[in-house]
C-alpha cells in the first residue's frame, strides 16, 4: 500500500519561518504589483526571504555565498517510540513546535530513526509495522492544504497531535505513507537520504532495504544484504550507502551505481553510523563500549578506540572540526572523542541517552530513551539544556539534516514567496547573475499558487537561467535557488535574481522572408540554394510550441505541376525571437525550367503565415 496526499512530485523548497503568518511574511512586506515583476539584489532583498546555509556578511555585502560553517534547517525532529509520534523542536529555543503520528489508527508504530531531507521534511520508520512516514516542513511551505481552507491544518505542538483515523491524515503536514511490499521485511530500522533527495528504507528483521522516491513515495529499487539485518544507514558524498548490521558484527557499503556490497568486518558489534568531513565513517559498537573510524574509500579500519564514559554506546554525531559524541545509555552521558580518537572527557545527559546529531549552529543533541526528553549540548563549554518531548525519545540517524546538507552534499538555498496583487498571474522567466567556479552550481526552482497555504500542494518546477517558462500560474510565486559545491572551501556566488511574469500572447502566426525575397519582389533561386524563411509565432516572449509547418510549391507556368507536390512538413519547436530555419530547395528535381516563377506558400499551425514568389535561374 502506497498512500499519497496531495504532493506532486516535483524538486522542491521554500522558506523558514514559523507558521503560515509567518510564511506570508516571506513577501517581506513588499507592496504587490499587478503584473509586475520584482528584482531581488541588495542585502534588504534577501533578508525579505529564508537564508538557509547562505550568507551576505562582509566584505561580501549584496551578494550571497555559502557559509564557511556548517548549517541546516533550525529544527530537531524526534522519534518518540513510546507513544507513536514524533516531536518538532526549535533548535534554538528548545520550543516544541509540533507532534505528529507515524501512521494511520490501526497500522504500527513504534518510531525509532528520524532522518531530515534536503527540504527540511522528516521521514520516520515504525518498527512496529513494515511503513515510512513522511512530514512535511510547515516553516519552509511544504505542507498541504488539502481541505482547501486557506491554511494549513497543522499541530501547534506536544499538546496537540491530530487524528489520524483513516486512509487521510487529519494533520495536514503528514504528506506520505509507504508500506513495503508483503514478505519484503519489517521492523523498519534503517532510514538515510541521499544526494537526489530519496530514501533508503531497511527492515531490521530481514535484509530488505528500499530505495524510495522522496517526493512521491514510489518504490525504485528493492534489494536484501547478506546480513539479513538493516540496523542504520548513512549516505556518503560519493553516494555510496553504509548499513549497520547490528550482531554479526559486519559493517556493508552498497554502491547502487554497482549493485554491489562490499562487506567490512568489525572487532565490535554494529550500531550507531556517523560521517566526518575527512572522509570517515565512525561506528560506535554497543556493548563493546569502543568505536571505530573507517576510511570511505576502500572501507579501512583506521582505528578502534574506547569511548569516554561507554556503556551501551549507540547514536554518533560528528562536529564541523572532526570531534565526535556518542550517547552512552547505560552511564548517562554523552561521551565526546577527537577525530584521532583521543578521549576528550563526558557529559552528563539525561536517562539512558540513545540518539545524538548536531544542529545548524554546531550545537550537540542527544536524546534520552529514559526521561522523555533532549538535552542540547554546547561544546564549547559543555554546558546543557533540557527539553521535554514525547515518551522514549530513540533516534539514531540524521534528525536535524546536518549529514545530508552538509558532507553527503554541501548546498545552501535561499526561499522568497513574491506576492504579484493578481490571481491566476502566468509566470514566465526567471533569471539570475553570478559566478560558478569548478564543482560548483546555482539554480532555481519555482511554483505559484493563488494563495500562501496553497503553495504546498503545488509541485515545483526546475527552471534555467534566462529560459522562459509557462504552467506556473498563480497570485503568489515562490522562488528557490540553489547553491552547491563539492569542494571544500569553493562557493559560488548570487548577485541577483529576477522574476518576471509571462508576456501575454497574442496567437496568430506571422512569418518573415529573408531579404530579399518577399511577396512584392521575385527572388531569384538558383539550383541547390536553400529557402530560407524566418518564423514567428504570436508575441509571447520566447514562449515554446511545436508547431507544423507546411510549405507549398506551385508552378505558375506549368499546368502539368500538381497543387500538393513539393510538400515540406516538419514540425519545429519556435521560440518566438525571431528564427531563421533554412529549407533546402532544389528546382531541377522537378524539372523546372529556367524563368519559372514558383508561388510558395507558409502554413503554420494550420493557418496560413504568408507567401511569395521565387525566380528560377540557371
Amino acid at each position: 500500500m502506497d498512500h499519497s496526499y496531495g504532493r506532486p512530485r516535483g524538486r522542491p523548497w521554500a522558506a523558514l519561518v514559523a507558521v503560515i503568518a509567518l510564511l506570508a511574511g516571506l513577501s517581506g512586506g513588499a507592496p504587490a504589483q499587478s503584473a509586475g515583476g520584482r528584482t531581488y539584489t541588495l542585502d534588504a532583498d534577501f533578508d525579505e526571504g529564508i537564508l538557509t546555509g547562505l550568507n551576505h556578511a562582509a566584505p561580501n555585502h549584496d551578494q550571497l555565498q555559502l557559509n564557511q560553517q556548517s548549517s541546516t534547517f533550525p529544527f530537531i525532529w524526534v522519534a518518540n517510540s513510546g507513544e507513536g509520534t514524533i516531536s518538532k523542536l526549535d533548535t534554538r529555543t528548545g520550543t516544541e513546535l509540533g507532534r505528529y503520528r507515524t501512521a494511520p489508527a490501526g497500522y504500527g508504530t513504534n518510531p525509532s530513526r528520524t532522518t531530515v531531507d534536503l527540504n527540511g521534511d522528516v521521514w520516520v520508520g515504525n518498527r512496529n509495522g513494515n511503513t515510512v512516514t513522511k512530514v512535511g516542513l510547515n516553516e519552509n511551505g511544504n505542507c498541504v492544504d488539502r481541505n482547501a481552507n486557506g491554511v494549513i491544518d497543522t499541530s501547534t505542538g506536544g499538546g496537540d497531535v491530530k487524528p489520524w483515523s483513516g486512509a487521510t491524515p487529519g494533520d495536514e503536514c503528514i504528506l506520505l505513507h509507504v508500506a513495503f511490499p508483503a514478505g519484503q521485511g519489517s521492523n523498519v530500522r534503517m532510514v538515510a537520504i541521499d544526494a537526489q533527495n530519496n530514501v533508503y528504507a531497511g527492515a531490521s528483521n530481514s535484509g530488505w532495504f528500499h530505495y524510495i522516491d522522496g517526493y512521491n513515495g514510489a518504490i525504485l529499487r528493492s534489494r536484501t544484504n547478506s546480513a539479513g539485518i538493516n540496523y542504520g544507514g548513512v549516505v556518503d558524498p560519493e553516494g555510496n550507502l553504509w548499513i549497520a548490521t547490528l550482531w554479526s558484527r559486519r559493517l556493508l557499503k552498497y554502491n547502487p551505481v554497482t549493485d554491489t556490497f562490499q562487506n567490512i568486518n568489525l572487532p565490535h558489534t554494529s550500531y550507531g553510523l556517523g560521517i566526518d568531513k575527512f572522509g570517515h565513517i565512525w561506528h560506535s559498537g554497543f556493548e563493546s563500549r569502543t568505536i571505530s573510524r573507517i576510511r570511505r574509500s576502500d572501507g579501512t579500519i583506521m582505528g578502534t578506540y574506547a569511548i569516554p564514559g561507554g556503556c551501551d554506546s549507540r547514536g554518533v554525531a560528528v562536529e564541523d572540526n572532526g570531534d565526535v559524541w556518542v550517547a552512552n545509555t547505560c552511564s548517562n552521558s554523552a561521551g565526546h572523542l577527537g577525530n584521532d580518537g583521543t578521549n576528550k572527557g563526558t557529559v552528563p545527559v539525561g536517562g539512558a541517552p540513545t540518539g545524538a546529531a548536531i544542529d545548524g549552529d554546531g550545537k550537540v543533541w542527544i536524546t534520552n530513551l529514559g526521561t522523555h526528553n533532549a538535552t542540547r549540548i554546547d561544546p564549547a563549554t559543555n554546558a546543557t539544556h533540557t527539553f521535554a518531548v514525547g515518551l522514549s525519545p530513540y533516534n539514531y540517524s540524521d534528525m536535524t539534516g546536518h549529514i545530508i546538507r552538509n558532507i553527503t552534499t554541501t548546498r545552501g538555498t535561499w526561499a522568497v514567496i513574491y506576492d504579484s496583487g493578481t490571481s491566476g498571474t502566468g509566470w514566465g522567466t526567471l533569471t539570475w547573475h553570478g559566478t560558478t567556479p569548478a564543482d560548483t552550481s546555482i539554480s532555481g526552482r519555482v511554483r505559484a499558487a493563488d494563495t500562501v497555504a496553497g503553495l504546498g500542494a503545488q509541485a515545483y518546477a526546475g527552471v534555467g537561467n534566462g529560459v522562459a517558462f509557462n504552467g506556473v500560474t498563480g497570485r503568489y510565486i515562490q522562488i528557490e535557488m540553489t547553491l552547491q559545491t563539492i569542494r571544500d572551501g569553493v562557493t559560488p556566488v548570487l548577485y541577483d535574481v529576477n522574476i518576471e511574469p509571462e508576456v501575454p500572447c497574442d496567437p496568430s502566426p506571422s512569418l518573415t522572408w529573408q531579404a530579399p525575397l518577399s511577396p512584392a519582389t521575385p527572388h531569384a533561386l538558383a539550383a541547390a540554394d536553400s529557402l530560407n524563411i524566418r518564423f514567428r509565432w504570436g508575441t509571447c516572449n520566447q514562449f515554446h510550441h511545436d508547431e507544423t509547418v507546411l510549405m507549398i510549391v506551385r508552378d505558375q507556368g506549368n499546368a502539368q505541376f500538381p497543387v500538393t507536390a513539393n510538400v515540406y512538413n516538419w514540425d519545429i519547436a519556435i521560440h518566438d525571437a525571431t528564427q531563421e530555419y533554412s529549407q533546402p530547395f532544389n528546382p531541377s528535381w522537378y524539372a523546372i525550367p529556367p524563368g519559372s516563377v514558383l508561388e510558395i506558400e507558409v502554413y503554420m499551425g494550420g493557418q496560413f503565415a504568408g507567401e511569395a514568389l521565387v525566380h528560377v535561374t540557371p
